[in-house]
């Protein structure tokens, strides 16, 4: 199946280094990069506004009904107005500790570091934290339910009343990226390459479902529309998958290495890669 790019960012309106986050949230799609800066583009990429986020790497993006949320290897996370973007507030400032994932969920913003804590958030104060004893390079939260990654294991813990205690329930074989879709989550094997696909659910222990062998090249990012999961990584190709039948139903071979995607629907998927690289990408 074929594939058409409807929509590319300017020479003078990208990112002068590696796009690293994307983000869709009404209606507007909300990018950060290297080069410090968050950017927000209508859904065919005409730029809206841009900041001065922070001094050094954007790492990821989040967003509730009124707030942005970023994070850095400056030490921080920051809460912008999303009407007017202007800051509100710096929610910790510790240079120390780089803040590697953001995760919004339920009215509550859950933020993991390079030294293994996950910090939960509310209303922009912290009212908890986990220590899951490695680095978190993805999170995904259901639920009491918290799962953590780094590149050899995805853990899973039950959080507990308070904010500060939790059970481990079960570490799974993997490394991120790690995605969720409806009662279902997805991880990379090991090798980076193929992906797993499992139950959320205690009683069957987090059963696997299926395995897909994606990609050639190590993949650095995966989403979700309903059943179907969007692949990209180091072989510059994006991949869309049917988890039901374990199928890839389109390919995509794009110019760059592929470093974050955001879908709308099973037909369409933002890319953003290497200098700077954003585009818009529909499949027939």
């Amino acid at each position: 199946m074929g594939f058409s790019e409807s929509a590319r960012v300017s020479e003078e309106e990208r990112h002068l280094s590696d796009v690293t986050c994307l983000l869709l949230h009404q209606d507007k799609l909300y990018s950060g990069a290297d080069d410090g800066k968050v950017k927000v583009w209508s859904l065919d990429l005409k730029l809206i506004k841009e900041i001065d986020a922070h001094p050094v790497n954007v790492y990821c993006l989040a967003a509730s009904d009124d707030a942005l949320y970023t994070c850095s290897n400056d030490g921080t996370i920051k809460s912008w107005s999303l009407d007017t973007m202007e800051l509100k507030s710096t929610l910790i400032e510790n240079p120390s500790n780089e803040i590697m994932r953001l995760y919004f969920i339920d009215g509550k913003l859950y933020s993991g570091d390079d030294k293994g804590n996950v910090m939960v958030w509310q209303n922009d104060k912290q009212i908890g934290q986990y220590e899951v004893g490695e680095e978190v390079w993805d999170i995904i939260v259901n639920g009491n339910f918290l799962f953590t990654v780094r590149n050899l294991d995805v853990s899973i813990i039950e959080m507990k009343p308070g904010g500060k205690h939790y059970t481990f329930l079960q570490s799974l074989n993997g490394r991120s990226p790690l995605q969720q879709a409806g009662s279902k989550f997805c991880f990379m094997d090991r090798d980076g390459r193929t992906i797993h696909v499992h139950e959320i659910s205690k009683e069957s222990k987090f059963q696997a479902i299926t395995r897909i062998q994606a990609h050639e090249m190590i993949v650095n990012t995966l989403c979700f529309v309903d059943t179907t999961v969007f692949s990209g990584g180091y072989d510059k190709v994006v991949k869309r998958w049917d988890v039901l039948t374990q199928q890839c139903t389109a390919t995509a071979e794009l110019e760059t290495v592929i470093n974050t995607l955001t879908a709308t629907q099973p037909g369409t998927v933002y890319v953003g890669g290497a200098f700077g690289y954003l585009s818009k990408i529909d499949f027939q």
